[in-house]
């Protein structure tokens, strides 16, 4: 999945049309209303609030902080929906 794809042409995602067309006239499209565009929002969603706290974070500690920490300190840990390997610690990390 990758929600936010259609900015990298300036268009609005995919999504985002489907859930408009469905709130603005259901009834001819509300077979836009399906699973694959749930879960795009929902992705979308999630990228959102991990992009927002990487910045609260940050400007929190006065560091740069990276999407591991980030991650690390939002609890719950994400078990429906996750983000690409990368932004994740694969170790535990203790800090002293």
């Amino acid at each position: 999945m990758k929600p936010w794809i259609n900015w990298s042409e300036n268009k609005n995602p995919n999504w985002w049309k489907s859930y408009n067309n469905v709130k603005h006239q259901r009834n001819d499209y509300f077979n836009e209303a399906n699973l694959q565009n749930t879960l795009n929002a929902f992705g979308a969603l999630l990228l959102t609030v991990v992009y927002y706290y990487k910045i609260a974070f940050s400007k929190e500690t006065g560091n740069n902080i990276d999407f591991q920490e980030t991650t690390s300190q939002l609890k719950p840990g994400a078990s429906f929906i996750n983000i690409n390997a990368d932004y994740y610690y694969y170790q535990l990390v203790v800090k002293g």
